[in-house]
C-alpha cells in the first residue's frame, strides 16, 4: 500500500493533483453552500482542471462540525414518518455479495430491525423529500451550475459499528462524499477499464494503491470507474452527492438518437459506396 507522497499540510491553494490535502481551516461558511465553501482551500477551477473525472481527492478538514450548518443524522431521522419515503423505495440497506439484493424496507419497523442486526442504511433520491429550502439543496444547486452534468442522487449512508456493506465495487458515477458524524476507512485500488458498476472480491484485489481514513468534517471525491472498498468500525453518518457524467459516448449516443428519424439520415447511400474497390478495408 503506497501514501501519496504529495501531501501537504498548508492550507494554500493546490496546483498539482495530490490525493490528500490537509488544512486546519477555513471553518464552516457563514453564509449559503457553496461548491467554493465545499472544496476550500482547493478551488473550483484547480478541481476540475485536476480531480473532475481523473483522480481522488481527500480533504482533510480537523473540524468535526463543519457540516453541522448543512446537515445532521436528526433532521434526516424526522423524514423517516413520511410514507413517501418508503413508497418511492428511496431506502435500501446494501450489503457484500453477489446474489440477489434485499428488498427495500417497507416501514418504519422494518427499517430499525435491520440497522439492529447490522445492516447499513442508504437514503437515495434525498431532494425529492427535503425541504426545498434545507442548505443542502442550495449547495446541489449550485454545485450543478458549476458542473454542467447531470445530477444523480443526493443520498446519505448510516452505518451502525462493523455494519455490512457493498464491498469491493467501481461506480459509473462522480461521487463527493461528506462525512458529518463517525469515519470509515476507504481502500482505493484501481481505474477499472468498465462502463457499468461492478463487484469485486477483495482478495483478487491484491494490495490498495490508498488508504483514507475519513473523518467528520472531511470530504473525499471519487471519480467513476475507480474500485473501492469502504470498512468502519463505529457508527458513521455521511452525505454522498452523486452525479452521471457526460461521457464523449453519451454524446454519440444523443446525436445518434437526434439523427435516427432525420430523413436525410434515413434515405439509402448510393450505389458504390461501400464497394471493395474504393474501400476496401471498411466494408
Amino acid at each position: 500500500m503506497s501514501t501519496d507522497p504529495h501531501s501537504t499540510t498548508s492550507p494554500v491553494e493546490t496546483t498539482c493533483p495530490r490525493l490528500r490535502v490537509d488544512t486546519a481551516g477555513p471553518g464552516p461558511p457563514t453564509g449559503p453552500w457553496t461548491f467554493d465553501a465545499l472544496l476550500a482551500p482547493v478551488t473550483v477551477q484547480n478541481f476540475l482542471a485536476h480531480y473532475w473525472a481523473q483522480r481522488p481527492l481527500h480533504l482533510v478538514r480537523g473540524r468535526a462540525d463543519f457540516y453541522h450548518s448543512l446537515t445532521s443524522l436528526q433532521e434526516i431521522e424526522q423524514y423517516f414518518s413520511l410514507d413517501e419515503v418508503f413508497e418511492r423505495h428511496s431506502l435500501s440497506t446494501p450489503r457484500e455479495g453477489y446474489g440477489l439484493p434485499d428488498p427495500p424496507p417497507r416501514s418504519l419497523a422494518e427499517l430499525h430491525d435491520r440497522l439492529l442486526h447490522g445492516y447499513a442504511l442508504r437514503i437515495r433520491r434525498m431532494e425529492c423529500f427535503i425541504q426545498p429550502s434545507a442548505p443542502v439543496l442550495a449547495l446541489l444547486r449550485d454545485m450543478e451550475l458549476v458542473l454542467q452534468h447531470p445530477k444523480e442522487s443526493l443520498s446519505c449512508y448510516v452505518s451502525p459499528s462493523s455494519a455490512q456493506g457493498l464491498g469491493a465495487h467501481h461506480d459509473e458515477t462522480e461521487i463527493f462524499t461528506l462525512q458529518i458524524s463517525g469515519s470509515k476507512i476507504w481502500r482505493i485500488y484501481h481505474r477499472a477499464d468498465a462502463i457499468h458498476a461492478a463487484t469485486y472480491a477483495v482478495e483478487d484485489l491484491g494490495e490498495p494503491s490508498f488508504e483514507v481514513t475519513l473523518k467528520p468534517g472531511d470530504l473525499l471525491y471519487m471519480p467513476s470507474r475507480w474500485v473501492h472498498h469502504v470498512t468502519s468500525d463505529v457508527a458513521s453518518f455521511s452525505l454522498t452527492i452523486v452525479f452521471n457524467a457526460v461521457t464523449w459516448k453519451t454524446l454519440i449516443d444523443v446525436l445518434l438518437e437526434k439523427l435516427a428519424n432525420s430523413p436525410a439520415f434515413l434515405a439509402s447511400m448510393p450505389p458504390g459506396v461501400c464497394s471493395p474497390h474504393r474501400h476496401p478495408r471498411r466494408c
